[in-house]
């Protein structure tokens, strides 16, 4: 791709970026519990996952044509998008829902921590970021708070350690889709657009899968449609349209930790409505991931260390 690439901007995050950004936290930190609820009411993994996303996807593409007049997007455009999606939503999550029948939610919420490190990483690499030394300290920070977070994540049952590994594997395909979408889309691109067409085929190739492994059957159960409801809507439409417009307007390293932040949110739900154990290492890596997230944001409004993509779509 010929991109133009702009040298180092000042990005400051703003008040309507912090309101973003909390609610992209909430959300997210509510969906691990979704997930759960839904997996203990009996929905296959990548059925659920599937039709997720792919009703999600489809219901924001038509609002967003007919509602809005978004124009046509090209064959280009869309390719684009499919393979965000299948980056960030195929990928990922069969990795993510696979995990979750042999972890407790908040584990993995905090497992899914480390992703920003992954980013990080992959953008020092991928788009020529540099770290500056407070991000260093920061994404530090956080990484040591979440490994206390994880603790003894791994000690529920025989398929948990696996679940464990899988869950981390995840975060290096989310770590790719978040890099892509930074890469492959300029600013002002509809974040809308983008997110139905990726949600949409991230979704079909979550079903296939599912066809694949002769997931078919979904239990009519209020708290396994309560859960897939809440996941459609919020989980999916609300919360990832979000986070893409976080990603283009305050850069990829400060739009993934939410992930620092999530974890908390995933472990008090989890313990309030599933009784899952809380112990001190959980307030202690809660209070390091909360330093982590203010360091990067320091460094963030410091120094703008992500080049922008600045060609037009097509």
């Amino acid at each position: 791709m010929n991109a133009a690439m702009t040298s180092e901007t000042r990005t400051v995050v703003r008040p309507v970026g912090w309101a973003v950004y909390a609610g992209v936290c909430l959300i997210f930190g509510t969906t691990f519990l979704a997930i759960k609820v839904g997996t203990n009411a009996g929905i296959p993994p990548f059925l659920g996952a599937g039709l997720r996303f792919s009703i999600a996807g489809a219901i924001l593409v038509l609002i967003r044509g007919r509602l809005f007049g978004s124009r046509r997007p090209t064959l280009r455009f869309i390719g684009k998008a499919a393979v965000l999606g299948l980056l960030i939503i195929g990928f990922t999550f069969a990795c993510t829902y696979w995990a979750i029948q042999h972890l407790a939610s908040g584990h993995v919420a905090q497992i899914q921590s480390s992703a920003p490190i992954i980013v990080a990483v992959l953008s020092v690499l991928l788009l020529g970021k540099r770290l500056r030394l407070l991000h260093v300290v920061g994404l530090a920070t956080g990484f040591g708070g979440a490994v206390l977070l994880v603790g003894l994540a791994a000690g529920y049952n025989e398929l948990a350690p696996l679940g464990a590994l899988v869950a981390v594997s995840a975060e290096l395909f989310y770590g790719l889709g978040t890099i892509w979408y930074r890469r492959a889309f300029p600013d002002g691109t509809d974040s809308l657009q983008v997110n139905g067409f990726s949600m949409f085929s991230g979704g079909l190739f979550l079903c296939a899968v599912a066809l694949a492994t002769g997931q078919t059957g979904l239990p009519p159960t209020t708290p396994a449609v309560g859960s897939l409801l809440y996941l459609i809507v919020f989980g999916s439409i609300v919360g990832h349209t979000m986070y893409l417009w976080l990603i283009g307007h305050t850069g990829p390293v400060f739009a993934s930790t939410w992930l620092y932040v999530s974890p908390i949110i995933a472990t008090v739900v989890g313990a309030v409505v599933l009784s899952e154990q809380v112990l001190a290492w959980n307030i202690g890596g809660a209070a390091l991931v909360i330093i982590g997230v203010y360091l990067i944001n320091r460094a963030e409004r410091g120094r703008a260390l992500s080049p922008r993509v600045t060609e037009p779509e097509g």
